[in-house]
C-alpha cells in the first residue's frame, strides 16, 4: 500500500504548494517525505531489499498471479452490470456505477471550471492515470519500472480510483447552501436518495448465496486439518513466503515424506550429551560434550542473520538439506554453543537510518 499511497499524498501536497506558489512549503513537503521514509526504513528496507532471499518474485510474477494475467483491455475494464459483482469472471473489474459517477463529476467540473478549485484537476489526473495502468497497454510500465511490479495486481490501485471519484462527484454538490429548510430540503432529499441508490448498487450482490466460495467452505472446514488438506491438493497458503534455500516447492511442504525418500537428510552423529541451558524461538544456549565432530541441525529454516558460536567464537552457518535448515559443523570436545537469530547487514543499516531520523525529528520538535 505504501508503494502508491505515500507518493500520491506527497504529489497532492506538492501540487497544493505549487498552486499557492509557496516554494518553501514545497521544500517542507520534500523534507517530510524523506524524513518519513527514513523513519520507516526499518520496515520497508528489509521488505524490499531482502525479497530476493525468498521465492516471492517467482510467485508474484508467474501464472495467474502475474501482472500479465491481471491487466485488462479497454472492453474488460468495467463490469457489465450496474450492480457491483463480487463473484464470477468480472469480479476483478471495476464496478460500473462509480465510473459513471466519476464521469458525471468530470463533466460537472468542466462546466463549472471557473468557480471550482484548480486542485480538483489533480484528482482527474489521478483517476485517468490509474485507469490507464489497468490496461494491457501499460505493461511496459509494470515490467520495467523498479518496485512497481511489487504492487503485483493493478486492481490494488482501485482505492485511488474510488477516492478520486468520491472527490469529483462530491464537488458537484459543493455549491449547495443549506441556509434554511425551504431552500435545502431538495438537495438533502437528493443526497439521501443517491446514498440509498449507491448503497444498494454496492451491496445487493453481497448475499452469501451469491458467493460460491462460501458455499464450498463451512465452519467445520476452517481448522488446521482442513488447511493441511488444502495444501495437499495444491492450495498453498504460504507460497510467496517460501525461502529460496528450500529446494522443495511450497506444495511439497504440506505432504508427508516416506522413509525411503531420497531427499531426506542423512542421520547425524549425535554428541554424547547436549544440555539445553536456555531456549526460545530465536535463541538457544547448549552445553555440548562430543567425542567426535558432528553436525548441528536446527529445526529452523535458514535466513541471513542466524549465527552460531562455540565458546564465543563464530562458526560458519549454512542451509542444510532440501528444507534449508540452519546447520553448522562443530568439533569434538566440551563447549558451549549459542545459536541465535540476529540482524542482517541490511536490517542493521535500516535500523540505524530510522534511529538517526527519529533523533533528528525529536530535536526538531524541541521548543
Amino acid at each position: 500500500t505504501a508503494l502508491f499511497v505515500v507518493p500520491l499524498v506527497a504529489l497532492y501536497v506538492a501540487t497544493l504548494a505549487a498552486l499557492a506558489r509557496d516554494w518553501r512549503a514545497l521544500l517542507r513537503v520534500a523534507g517530510a517525505f524523506v524524513l518519513g521514509a527514513a523513519l520507516s526504513a526499518f520496515y520497508w528496507a528489509p521488505a524490499l531489499l531482502e525479497m530476493s532471499l525468498t521465492k516471492s518474485t517467482e510467485f508474484m510474477f508467474s501464472g495467474g498471479t502475474s501482472i500479465e494475467a491481471n491487466v485488462k483491455t479497454f472492453a474488460t475494464l468495467a463490469q457489465s452490470s450496474l450492480v457491483s459483482l463480487y463473484a464470477g469472471p468480472e469480479r476483478f473489474r471495476y464496478a460500473l456505477w462509480p465510473l459513471l459517477a466519476g464521469a458525471a463529476g468530470i463533466v460537472g467540473l468542466i462546466l463549472t471550471r471557473r468557480t471550482r478549485p484548480a486542485i480538483l484537476w489533480f484528482w482527474v489526473g489521478a483517476l485517468a492515470i490509474v485507469l490507464l495502468v489497468q490496461l494491457d497497454a501499460s505493461l511496459p510500465l509494470w515490467q520495467n519500472v523498479p518496485f512497481v511490479r511489487f504492487i503485483q495486481f493493478p486492481w490494488r490501485l482501485y482505492g485511488i480510483i474510488a477516492f478520486s471519484i468520491a472527490i469529483l462527484f462530491g464537488a458537484l454538490f459543493a455549491g449547495a447552501r443549506l441556509t434554511s429548510w425551504s431552500a435545502s430540503w431538495k438537495p438533502v432529499v437528493a443526497a439521501a436518495a443517491l446514498l440509498a441508490l449507491f448503497a444498494w448498487l454496492s451491496i445487493a450482490n453481497l448475499r452469501p448465496a451469491l458467493l460460491p466460495n462460501w458455499e464450498m467452505t463451512g465452519e467445520a472446514d476452517i481448522n488446521r486439518i482442513a488447511m493441511w488438506q488444502r495444501g495437499q491438493v495444491g492450495y498453498p497458503l504460504f507460497g510467496d513466503y517460501t525461502l529460496r534455500t528450500l529446494s522443495i516447492d511450497d506444495r511439497g511442504l504440506a505432504l508427508s515424506r516416506p522413509v525411503e525418500d531420497p531427499m531426506r537428510l542423512p542421520p547425524i552423529v549425535a554428541p554424547e550429551s547436549i544440555e539445553v541451558r536456555a531456549e526460545n524461538p530465536v535463541r538457544y544456549v547448549l552445553d555440548v560434550r562430543a567425542a567426535e565432530p558432528w553436525t548441528l541441525r536446527l529445526h529452523r529454516p535458514y535466513f541471513p542473520g542466524w549465527q552460531v558460536t562455540q565458546n564465543g567464537a563464530p562458526v560458519p552457518v549454512a542451509p542444510g538439506g532440501v528444507g534449508g535448515l540452519v546447520s553448522a559443523e562443530l568439533p569434538a570436545g566440551d563447549y558451549r554453543v549459542v545459536v541465535a537469530f540476529g540482524d542482517s547487514t541490511i536490517r542493521r543499516a535500516a535500523n540505524w537510518i530510522s534511529i538517526v531520523a527519529l533523533a533528528i525529528w525529536l530535536v526538531w520538535l524541541l521548543p
